[in-house]
């Protein structure tokens, strides 16, 4: 959609789609940021940082071009409206501002239409910079409404099709160390990542494994009294729950030996 430009450097877009669920749904998933994660391809992990009143802070990390940008926003909801505004507080170049908002409007009681718009501006109002950063939205908010309409078609059940599993293992050393450690050698081809140091790697697989429709991944580091309890949880969103077990048993394999590889690193330094 193309982006008008005010006198001022500030672009106004509007990209709209019509979901096939209930507004009111449209509306809980889209005010459900934690999951943004698991339901919009770009997002790759949200930290939230506060929430209350009908208003929330978080940390965003997402895809925009290859690379992964991370931000903080600010969004009030309302749900009576179905409406979300959302404003960046902290940017990353080359955007100099940012905002926006969400309104879910009903159509028939079972469809309806979802009107996302934006408000940008670049840094230096570098004609170069907002070509790149319209690129991103313009990709980016596409992918967010197929996405929506991708729900509707899994039948919006996000909790029945989600597997979620964890396991630890208590090596020596310090968070940051070890935090280090698997960062520097741990295989991430094909993932996206967020990065927490130094008790957080937060991941996102771009390839997905047949049966698999979204997968991403922590690495939490903590203080244990024997070193750090080094913990790896995945979450996982299947096409089907007949086919839960059998997709994501390749998975809890891959992790098993992730998190022995972080186990036998210490060891193997000491030796």
């Amino acid at each position: 959609m193309a982006a008008p430009e005010t006198a001022t450097g500030t672009v106004s877009v509007v990209h709209e789609g019509t979901v096939s669920l209930p507004a009111d749904a449209v509306y809980a998933l889209i005010a459900d940021v934690a999951r943004w994660p698991v339901l919009f391809g770009p997002t790759v992990h949200v930290e939230h940082l506060e929430r209350g009143g009908g208003a929330e802070r978080f940390r965003i990390w997402a895809t925009a071009k290859g690379e992964v940008k991370n931000w903080t926003s600010f969004r009030k909801l309302d749900p009576v409206r179905r409406t979300i505004e959302f404003r960046q507080e902290v940017s990353q170049p080359p955007v100099a501002r940012m905002g926006g908002y969400w309104r879910m409007e009903d159509l028939d009681g079972q469809r309806t239409r979802v009107v996302f718009g934006h408000e940008y501006r670049a840094i230096d109002d570098d004609p170069a910079s907002l070509a790149w950063i319209s690129e991103v939205v313009d990709h980016n908010s596409k992918a967010e409404l197929a996405s929506l309409e991708e729900s509707a078609r899994r039948g919006l059940d996000l909790a029945a099709l989600t597997v979620s599993f964890e396991d630890s293992v208590v090596v020596p050393g310090e968070p940051a160390a070890v935090c280090e450690s698997v960062y520097r050698h741990q295989d991430w081809r094909g993932m996206d990542l967020a990065l927490l140091p130094p008790r957080h790697i937060a991941y996102k697989r771009a390839s997905l494994p047949s049966g698999i429709s979204a997968y991403v991944g922590r690495w939490t580091f903590d203080e244990a009294a024997e070193g750090v309890k080094v913990t790896l949880r995945h979450t996982a969103v299947v096409e089907s729950p007949e086919l839960a077990e059998s997709a994501v048993a390749p998975l809890r394999t891959q992790a098993a030996r992730d998190l022995q590889q972080a186990a036998d690193r210490p060891k193997a330094a000491g030796a």
